[in-house]
């Protein structure tokens, strides 16, 4: 028995059970291992959405006017961030692709991706971000992305508008 399951005895040995069942032996019952969930395309295999137009930094075309406004100004509420600091250009694309899938799911609408400015407003990730956007993976969740606020990181981060999501039925 591994420390956890002891320590999970422990704690349940003076659990009553509800009327009409019965106290599991958590000591038998074997752990199932968890997968996470990554994108089946890698970043060296990219391919662009023929379906949707691209997506080009700092066009307010395709959102409201008010959410211009507020994209310009940087009065918004940010639903998540992501910070791409550190990472290779392939972890970086792996990682952006995962949260805003994960971002979508959740209904978040607009998002904080950092991608540092780098050595002399050249950054590998900056200089990315155009192209990934309008990736497979990508393209088909966003609305619109553009430039951060000076207080939200400038020319070192933007704001992604992911689509609404349209409720299954």
């Amino acid at each position: 028995m591994t420390d956890d399951h002891h320590d999970w005895q422990q704690f349940t040995d003076g659990v009553t059970p509800l009327k009409g069942r019965h106290k599991h032996d958590s000591s038998t019952a074997p752990i199932a291992p968890i997968e996470i969930a990554t994108p089946a395309t890698p970043y060296h295999n990219i391919t662009y959405s023929s379906h949707q137009p691209e997506l080009i930094i700092n066009n307010l075309a395709n959102l409201n006017r008010k959410t211009a406004q507020n994209l310009k100004s940087g009065e918004l509420t940010i639903d998540a961030t992501l910070d791409l600091h550190g990472k290779t250009i392939e972890q970086a694309f792996q990682a952006l692709s995962q949260f805003l899938m994960n971002a979508s799911a959740q209904g978040n609408r607009i998002v904080l991706v950092i991608t540092g400015k780098g050595k002399k407003e050249e950054g590998t990730l900056k200089q990315e971000l155009p192209n990934w956007i309008n990736h497979e993976l990508i393209r088909p969740l966003l609305v619109s992305v553009h430039l951060a606020s000076v207080k939200h990181g400038g020319d070192g981060a933007v704001y992604m508008v992911i689509k609404k999501r349209v409720p299954s039925h």
